[in-house]
């Protein structure tokens, strides 16, 4: 997928986004442990929008990103997640924020579906989709 020349001019209807399994795929150096799916929502210039389907027990150790930050909000489910020093357990409606090159985590405690902003683009995240 040529995420430029294929890109939407401002909307992509629900479930038509480029679908990529996340579990056994390596993200940021680190292999996904568990069950996950990304639907690729839509992307921007310099923002990418990524809705996530996390089965119980997917794990992200932790890792951190040099070159981006990440905005999310759970829709469903439990997520445990360590932000730096802070951990907690998300639930619906819940916020997470990472800056960049700050030290992360997120373990699926019960089947979730979570919203994730990434700016700038993320060409590791986007090269999953394409491969699909």
């Amino acid at each position: 997928m040529d995420t430029n020349s294929n890109r939407p001019s401002f909307a992509v209807p629900a479930g038509e986004g480029a679908t990529a399994q996340f579990g056994g795929a390596e993200i940021a150096g680190r292999t996904v442990k568990g069950e996950g799916e990304g639907e690729l929502v839509t992307v921007g210039e310099g923002v990418m929008l990524v809705r996530l389907s996390l089965k119980a027990g997917f794990d992200q150790d932790g890792h951190l990103h040099p070159d981006h930050e990440s905005i999310g909000y759970i829709l469903s489910g439990r997520v445990e997640m360590q932000v730096g020093d802070t951990k907690q357990v998300l639930g619906p409606g819940s916020t997470w924020y990472h800056p960049k090159g700050v030290r992360h985590t997120a373990k699926a405690l019960e089947d979730a579906e979570a919203l994730e902003f990434h700016a700038p683009l993320r060409p590791d995240v986007l090269a999953l989709f394409e491969r699909r």
